[in-house]
């Protein structure tokens, strides 16, 4: 067994060692200016069809309690991106600190968890709708 195991390795790195080397270009998308612009960035990305971008920040935004947004970043037609805070939480009720980002369904509403929040500060369930009029999703 360990004799196969060290020919599939050894066949693995030559095989890895014959790949062409795939030049790779990083773009700066934004960068977060404040804490009302939301902080740590710390979940994935969605698109949309028109090419937005949603996510969440687990930390930041314009209340006092530091819960975090859901922000999208969309094409300004200059090759840029424009940010807008879809939502900023509040904490207990509403919940805060997302650390996932959101899913998109086909009527653009978007849906998420937040890791702290409710009556036993476990997190929520919370969506945003197409008009961007946040829920508990209870």
């Amino acid at each position: 067994m360990a004799l196969v195991t060290a020919v599939l390795a050894a066949s693995a790195a030559q095989t890895l060692a014959r790949q062409p080397a795939v030049p790779v270009t990083l773009n700066i998308l934004y960068s977060f200016q404040s804490s009302d612009d939301g902080y740590i960035p710390a979940a994935g990305i969605t698109l949309d069809s028109s090419g937005n971008l949603y996510s969440t920040t687990a930390a930041g935004g314009i209340s006092r309690q530091n819960g975090g947004t859901v922000f999208r970043l969309s094409p300004d037609g200059s090759g840029g991106l424009t940010k807008a805070i879809l939502y900023t939480f509040q904490g207990y009720r509403d919940g805060s600190n997302p650390r996932g980002g959101v899913v998109s369904d086909a009527a653009g509403s978007l849906y998420g968890t937040t890791s702290q929040g409710g009556p036993f500060q476990c997190g929520r369930r919370i969506s945003v709708s197409p008009y961007w009029r946040w829920q508990l999703l209870l």
